[in-house]
């Protein structure tokens, strides 16, 4: 019967979630400079070339002011650093001072050097370049707190000290678009959705059944797109408001137009005739519009239009296919309701 294979639809559903949301939850994410430089761009050749000619090297650069900070407190610094596993090697004016002095470099080649290299112009700031290890480069955003915390122990973290290079920008745009930041605008995300079903069907389970279905889209479109080969980056934090909200489009069509058909002897049958033709020309319209951002060289924008367009398709054919499961094991109370007013 139609009762029983809509049990067994959403039976299907509730087993599969657990491996689905370890498959989503388990997606990588990359935020690396060089992913966001455009395929065939001059300066994505010249960076290529630069790695090839010199190889890679990744380092956290610390910017402090000449005036509060003495060569001996930069030594201090240093010397704590290089003791981190993460840091392979900590350089700084001093030090560098040092080894071009032993090289019998010139005093005032040695000044003209440093400048612009690891003193600012004015002599003002001082730059400390601590270079990461293997260890240092499988965990940035470890390595840059660490750095952070030395920082913080020697008197020198604040305002006035200047943070910068690859491992910093990608600790940060992880932290961003990472799951720990989204999860909070998410979860108040969940939260109105909710509230807004609720008020709408005016019938809590159906508000939580649907709301668990959007749930499972937005897993399984992640899913599927580790799957195919993708990575989840700081633009692509958007993806799972924007499936909700496919989703929640398609479940409300098909409940709308399910109330509308409560006199017809097949009230599902009747509600999915009426809505398969809006739904599906609002697919194909959002689809080919996400899809149309793909078309550029910078990697993740790529990625964002593929996700984007997947994500519309399978909340789309989730909201018209699961649904009306929802409905034929969950009586409509409003339905009913008006079924007896009449």
């Amino acid at each position: 019967s139609d009762l029983n294979s809509s049990r067994t639809i959403l039976w299907l559903l509730a087993l599969s979630f657990p491996f689905i949301h370890w498959q989503a939850q388990s997606i990588r994410s990359n935020n690396d400079i060089e992913t966001w430089l455009p395929v065939e761009s001059p300066v994505r050749s010249a960076y290529e070339q630069f790695k090839r000619d010199f190889g890679v090297e990744e380092m956290v650069m610390i910017g402090l002011e000449t005036q509060r900070v003495s060569e001996q407190q930069i030594e201090a610094l240093c010397g704590r650093l290089d003791r981190l596993p993460g840091v392979r090697q900590c350089w700084s004016p001093g030090r560098l001072r040092a080894t071009m002095t032993e090289m019998g470099v010139p005093e005032e080649q040695i000044t003209q050097r440093l400048r612009g290299l690891a003193e600012s112009d004015d002599g003002h700031l001082a730059g400390v370049a601590v270079l990461l290890s293997s260890v240092g480069l499988k965990d940035r955003a470890g390595t840059v707190r660490d750095v952070e915390a030395e920082l913080k122990y020697s008197g020198l973290f604040g305002p006035q000290t200047a943070l910068s290079g690859g491992p910093v920008v990608i600790t940060e745009m992880d932290r961003l678009g990472g799951k720990k930041e989204n999860t909070k605008f998410f979860l108040i995300t969940l939260v109105i959705c909710l509230l807004l079903l609720r008020y709408w069907v005016n019938d809590w389970r159906l508000a939580f059944s649907v709301l668990a279905l959007t749930i499972w889209t937005i897993d399984f479109t992640l899913a599927v797109f580790k799957w195919c080969g993708g990575e989840m980056n700081f633009i692509l934090g958007a993806l799972s408001v924007m499936v909700m909200v496919f989703t929640l489009e398609a479940s409300i069509h098909v409940i709308h137009y399910f109330r509308e058909s409560k006199h017809s002897a097949d009230t599902l049958g009747a509600a999915l005739t009426l809505c398969w033709r809006p739904c599906l020309i609002s697919l194909m319209t959002t689809a080919v519009g996400l899809f149309s951002v793909s078309v550029t060289d910078i990697v993740p924008v790529t990625q964002f239009g593929y996700a984007a367009a997947l994500g519309a398709v399978i909340a789309m054919a989730g909201g018209l296919t699961i649904t009306p499961a929802i409905l034929a094991v969950l009586p409509d109370r409003k339905s009913t309701r008006l079924n007896s007013s009449h």
